[in-house]
């Protein structure tokens, strides 16, 4: 019984030490998806004008 208890007080401080790493990768996840979300957001936007400088450029089928 007693060496039980040290594995769940083992586990348990374990557990408790990774917090604050878990933590710090947990918000640079969130900062690199934020960074990759305005990433997106400025190429669909590059996309759309592209896409509208091409369409209104005069044909040369004429």
């Amino acid at each position: 019984m007693i060496s039980s208890n040290n594995n769940n007080n083992n586990n348990n401080n374990n557990s408790s030490s990774s917090l604050p790493s878990t933590i710090l990768s947990y918000k640079i996840l969130l900062e690199h998806n934020k960074m990759l979300q305005e990433d997106i957001r400025r190429l669909r936007d590059e996309n759309e004008y592209l896409k509208n400088k091409l369409m209104s450029k005069p044909t040369d089928d004429a």
